[in-house]
């Protein structure tokens, strides 16, 4: 799993240029490494005034109509883990009962 993952250089309206430079490096190592699932961080970093990411943008996916239908499009494929029911059946863990006390 690749957890916590964005362009930091960000996501701009009507500029493709972030797919060649950030997500074709990212899903060529989600595949060189077969990795099932992947979380990405939907987030405008100017507005959180964090020490030390001042230089983070925007890069939330739907700045960029092109990069979120391309997005997901890649990870509505069946090689990838999706949130359901039968999650942790496929990851090997058995359902547990609570006990209640």
């Amino acid at each position: 799993m690749i957890a916590e993952a964005n362009p930091i250089k960000g996501i701009y309206k009507d500029n493709i240029d972030v797919w060649d430079e950030w997500f074709v490096n990212f899903f060529s190592f989600i595949y060189n490494k077969n990795i099932k699932a992947v979380s990405f961080i939907n987030e405008d970093w100017n507005r959180l005034f964090i020490d030390g990411i001042s230089h983070w943008k925007d890069s939330r996916l739907y700045n960029n109509e092109k990069i979120s239908r391309a997005w997901f499009k890649e990870t509505n494929k069946n090689r990838y883990l999706k949130q359901s029911p039968q999650l942790y059946n496929h990851l090997g863990y058995k359902t547990q009962k609570l006990l209640v006390f």
